[in-house]
């Protein structure tokens, strides 16, 4: 009898320290699935969450061509956020994320994540700012089909690692210089489609 309430007692507080909150600054520890950015304020590194951001399509750059060309040239869709700046803004531009994915699910938890189980599944893009939206190309289509794609100078390239199931690492392989910027998930490509007329999401934040 000892030996069995000794088991259970074990057994009880392994679950209690299980279900104990993990520390907030430590990036290796399990967070609510989503995107966060790790960055410095000049004193200590501190997690900011990426909350998503809706987006409407728009479409930019050769119409004329396209009719034209009787559909052979190439028109952009666009991803195009309303203000000029995101919410979350840092002053590190070698800030990393780290990627927490809900292991039970089809990635990241919720549908607003785009279903994706990795961040090889995701686009860290520049918007192009105007004066009251920013905007960035993330479709190309023509008579002929269609292909998600951005153009090359707004892509800006990353690495990843994972450091537990579910918990990954990105890291810019430059560091980001100021601007606006958002993470864009490969499963969006639909909403671009011809004819398509949802919104989706994205998850943006500011480097000053």
């Amino acid at each position: 009898m000892m030996q069995k309430n000794s088991a259970a007692a074990s057994t009880a507080s392994t679950a209690a320290a299980s279900s104990e909150p993990a520390d907030p600054k430590d990036p290796n520890a399990w967070h609510d699935p989503g995107i966060y950015i790790h960055a410095s304020n000049g004193r200590e590194k501190k997690l900011i969450m990426l909350e998503p951001t809706v987006y409407s399509q728009g479409k930019s750059g050769g119409q004329f061509a396209s009719a034209m060309s009787y559909g052979i040239a190439k028109v952009k869709w666009k991803a195009v956020v309303r203000n000029a700046h995101a919410n979350v803004k840092i002053g590190d531009p070698q800030a990393t994320f780290y990627f927490y994915f809900e292991e039970k699910g089809a990635g990241l938890s919720h549908p607003q994540f785009g279903g994706t189980s990795t961040p090889n599944e995701f686009t860290l893009l520049k918007f192009d700012v105007k004066k009251d939206s920013r905007e960035t190309t993330v479709m190309k289509a023509n008579a002929f089909g269609s292909s998600s794609g951005t153009d090359d100078k707004a892509n800006i390239p990353f690495t990843f690692e994972k450091l537990k199931p579910g918990i990954y690492k990105v890291t810019a392989k430059a560091p980001l210089a100021a601007g606006e910027y958002c993470f864009l998930g490969a499963g969006i490509g639909g909403a671009f489609a011809p004819g398509a007329a949802q919104a989706n999401r994205l998850f943006d934040f500011s480097v000053e």
